[in-house]
């Protein structure tokens, strides 16, 4: 039986371009955290207070805006 949630973290974490910014464990829980409904601010503010994040407040937000929300409005479409 395969998982389909690894299986498309995996996908998601092969298309991204912007390792460097983003760690892939904050990718990851950026990528959770939307999913459950926060807000990029929400987001932000919660990795900040729980890991050591480098990346600004655009960053994240533009991460989100650019790569995270098409990806959802793309499965809300099928």
């Amino acid at each position: 039986m395969v998982h389909k949630r690894n299986s498309n973290w995996t996908k998601k974490l092969k298309s991204i371009r912007n390792y460097e910014a983003l760690p892939p464990v904050i990718i990851r829980a950026i990528w959770s955290r939307y999913d459950r409904g926060q807000s990029p601010q929400k987001i932000y503010e919660r990795l900040k207070e729980e890991r050591q994040l480098i990346a600004s407040f655009e960053t994240v937000e533009a991460y989100i805006e650019q790569v995270v929300k098409p990806y959802y409005e793309k499965e809300g479409e099928n």
